[in-house]
């Protein structure tokens, strides 16, 4: 079953209409990671950190590492909390900051 958090938010974040894909599989050397959100047509991932992740030094770290090596193949990587859910007009803020800082265009709505 998927995180309450990364159900709730994607479809209203403002991703231009278009919303991301979820739970999207990347090969880094030999590990898989799941992203939580890609938005479409873009190296521009969004991921959504639980309470265990801010709680858990070692979950804080793996994630840390994991999202490094994202980073060294091109990816960028927007992350949100649960406080950060309680203002969706921010999120679509840093989404779209992020995409203009790294000169992408998000996708369109249909």
């Amino acid at each position: 079953m998927s995180h309450p958090g990364r159900v709730c938010w994607p479809t209203t974040c403002g991703c231009s209409g278009s919303p991301p894909t979820p739970q999207v599989e990347i090969a880094v050397g030999g590990a898989t990671y799941r992203a939580d959100f890609v938005v479409r047509g873009t190296r521009l991932l969004l991921e959504f950190d639980g309470l265990v992740k801010l709680d858990d030094p070692s979950a804080a770290r793996r994630a840390d590492e994991r999202e490094r090596a994202l980073r060294r193949l091109g990816w960028i990587v927007v992350r949100f909390t649960w406080p950060d859910l309680g203002d969706l007009p921010a999120i679509a803020q840093r989404i779209a900051d992020a995409a203009h800082a790294h000169g992408l265009a998000l996708p369109m709505a249909a």
